[in-house]
């Protein structure tokens, strides 16, 4: 880590942020798929063993405070959750050793107060990182390590869980776009889903706009040689890239501007008989001003 001396403060406060943002993304992820096995999927009226609320009293008033003044921004309660709340939740002792121990045993073997200690040590670090206080480099050593050390046992986790799955397969896990909308997959694959971002006019496209998108696939499982194919109706690209983007032209002009996205293994088999997952997207691409 001595290597980290050799960086600006910016850079430190930029590797932290992203060390963070894959934190957060990660135990968002726990928190889903584990509150729906053991609570209920809906985390703001969950109820634990005991028969309390699962999430403490002004966390749930302020998370339907933020999804009710900013419709649309969080698709799911758990998104709208910060680094410390998400920390919160996963380290309350009732809820760690109900549902979140097996994920996190192989990073904090001695128990949730154990994981809260080390986590806090990286939640302390997000306000100044993110503006303009200083952080030390050994702020960012700590953040760096037990970043590491918790999505490995995450990982690990998951990657069990994927392995006992009768199609152990690529899915994709999370999707965004240039123009702002997000999407997030549940535990189950998606294939077959279709999101229609059409009707609203934030999303119209015309000829010259470039369209981009990003995906994110379930790291649980083995990705190596997997295929992306990108199709609509006046393209076919077939890559190994998980970003895609194209400037729109007059041949792209359509009411329903569709993209399909499939994950395809490089296995002898596939889930879906010739794909591995999927979406189909829908924009609209309005002819050019005249």
């Amino acid at each position: 880590m001595g290597l980290l001396h050799r960086f600006s403060e910016d850079e430190l406060k930029r590797e932290c942020r992203a060390e963070i943002e894959r934190l957060e993304h990660w135990l968002r992820r726990l928190i889903a798929e584990r509150f729906s096995e053991c609570f209920g999927a809906d985390i703001l009226n969950a109820r634990d063993l005991s028969g309390y609320h699962c999430v403490r009293s002004e966390l749930r008033k302020r998370v339907v405070t933020m999804m009710d003044t900013r419709p649309g921004r969080y698709g799911r309660s758990v998104d709208a959750l910060l680094i410390e709340d998400l920390v919160d939740v996963v380290c309350k002792k009732p809820l760690y050793d109900a549902a979140f121990k097996p994920a996190l045993e192989v990073a904090f073997p001695h128990g949730n107060e154990e994981a809260r200690t080390f986590l806090e040590r990286i939640t302390i670090v997000r306000n100044p990182a993110a503006h303009a206080n200083p952080i030390s480099v050994r702020q960012a050593e700590q953040v760096i390590c037990y970043v590491g050390d918790v999505i490995d046992s995450l990982r690990a986790y998951f990657a069990s869980r994927a392995m006992s799955d009768e199609y152990n397969a690529p899915r994709l896990l999370r999707m965004w776009d240039s123009l702002g909308n997000e999407f997030r997959a549940g535990p189950e694959p998606v294939f077959g889903a279709s999101d229609d971002f059409g009707a609203d006019p934030k999303n119209h496209l015309r000829p010259g706009d470039t369209l981009s998108i990003e995906i994110e696939l379930d790291p649980a499982y083995d990705n190596e040689g997997i295929k992306v194919l990108w199709a609509g109706n006046q393209f076919h690209e077939e890559t190994t890239s998980l970003r895609w983007s194209r400037t729109m032209t007059n041949a792209d002009v359509a009411q329903a501007f569709i993209l399909n996205i499939h994950i395809i293994s490089n296995k002898p088999w596939h889930r879906f008989g010739s794909l591995d997952d999927g979406w189909h997207l829908l924009y609209r691409v309005l002819p050019p001003v005249t």
